[in-house]
């Protein structure tokens, strides 16, 4: 078993070294024009890392919507997109879309943990 065990956390350092790495060039190249973006997503992403910490239930909610929405604003600013009262809507569209799908994917994962890991879940 310990044998497996050590097997299976070689795989796993390796393929987190090889995601990290690809990440790390992703963001640090300033050849890419996309770095800026993917730096703004991962400090955003760092953000709602920690909001979903939160014991009390349902705060990662309440705290997560926030941090979307500035995430969202923050990058359509930085890809240029003009942010007034024309296009409000339209923006308002898609940050509740992307509060729904995030809603939606977290009650999927909770169902999933429960439904196939019993235990776990």
């Amino acid at each position: 078993m310990d044998l497996n065990l050590k097997s299976v956390r070689a795989k796993f350092n390796e393929l987190y070294e090889s995601v990290e790495a690809v990440v790390r060039n992703e963001i640090e190249d300033d050849r890419n024009p996309q770095a800026a973006v993917r730096r703004v997503i991962l400090a955003y992403s760092g953000a709602a890392m920690a909001a979903n910490l939160s014991p009390i239930p349902f705060t990662e909610t309440a705290l997560l919507t926030p941090i979307q929405v500035a995430m969202v604003l923050h990058v359509g600013k930085r890809l240029g997109q003009d942010v007034s009262l024309e296009n409000a809507g339209e923006i308002f569209k898609q940050i509740i879309g992307a509060v729904g799908l995030s809603v939606a994917a977290r009650l999927a994962t909770n169902i999933l943990l429960k439904v196939g890991l019993p235990i776990v879940g």
